[in-house]
């Protein structure tokens, strides 16, 4: 049955809370070391996922953040979800509450994948974009032990004047840690991510055809987010190669849906927009 984009969304983000170790440079939420006045409550999350359980079909839940490891209710909501065969696609922080402990939970409460983030192609990079020394090393070792668990991965990456020549090393990390999606957001300038600096017109065109050469050269799928002239290219570039008009760039990569048409964001507080730009 086509789903009734409609009445129900097909994917749902959970901003879970605001509260974050990490000082990322772009961080939409402006996340803080601890939770904020007013986020859901245990009960109140409860209640939110049995109510996603009643539409049809169900949707995607994607806990985020902030970090969801804030939440000291996190596995009883993870487990709640489950029981009520709500699909999961976890974003955790890279700080130390990411162990191999939680990544093995993850895998035994059904957690369909987990996103880690990875903005640049060294610790240098990477650290200073995230704003805490360690984390490339701990993201390269997270990746691991969910391969090693047979948790399905995704890596986030964003795409900024600062970041954008790491790409091609970064996709031979994903290609190495056998990442199954490399989703690449391009900046949108709110909360601190409002400092800094984005890419000109012409560097956002070769953004796009280096994506569209990686995605050839690696096994794994390329998405974009707030970057629809990626699809222009992709049809472009295989119209010249003599390929079908209406084929996706490198499988496509999945549904391609709107703001609020196939999507809502639900902040910590518990509002609910169509987008995650709040």
């Amino acid at each position: 049955m086509k789903p009734d984009l409609h009445r129900f969304p097909l994917l749902v983000a959970w901003e879970m809370t605001r509260a974050c170790l990490l000082a990322c440079q772009h961080c939409r939420a402006s996340a803080v070391p601890d939770p904020l006045p007013g986020e859901l409550s245990t009960e109140e999350g409860l209640r939110l996922l049995r109510e996603l359980a009643t539409y049809t079909p169900k949707p995607i839940l994607l806990p985020t953040g902030g970090d969801p490891l804030a939440r000291p209710d996190l596995f009883l909501l993870l487990e709640e979800a489950g029981r009520l065969g709500l699909k999961v696609g976890i974003t955790p922080a890279v700080t130390p509450r990411l162990t191999r402990e939680v990544v093995a939970r993850f895998k035994t409460l059904g957690v369909h994948q987990m996103a880690i983030s990875l903005d640049g192609a060294s610790p240098e990079s990477h650290d200073g974009f995230r704003g805490v020394s360690g984390t490339f090393a701990l993201a390269l070792q997270a990746l691991s032990w969910a391969r090693e668990e047979g948790l399905m991965t995704q890596v986030n990456t964003t795409v900024t004047r600062r970041t954008w020549k790491e790409l091609p090393g970064i996709a031979e990390i994903l290609a190495e840690k056998g990442v199954a999606t490399w989703e690449v957001f391009f900046l949108v300038p709110v909360g601190r991510g409002a400092l800094l600096e984005q890419l000109s017109p012409e560097e956002y065109e070769e953004v796009m055809h280096l994506l569209f050469d990686l995605s050839r050269r690696y096994p794994f799928k390329v998405r974009t987010t707030e970057g629809p002239m990626f699809r222009r290219v992709a049809l472009e570039r295989r119209r010249r190669e003599g390929g079908e008009d209406n084929a996706l760039v490198g499988e496509g990569r999945g549904v391609h849906l709107s703001d609020g048409f196939g999507f809502v964001f639900i902040s910590s507080t518990g509002e609910v927009y169509p987008s995650g730009v709040v």
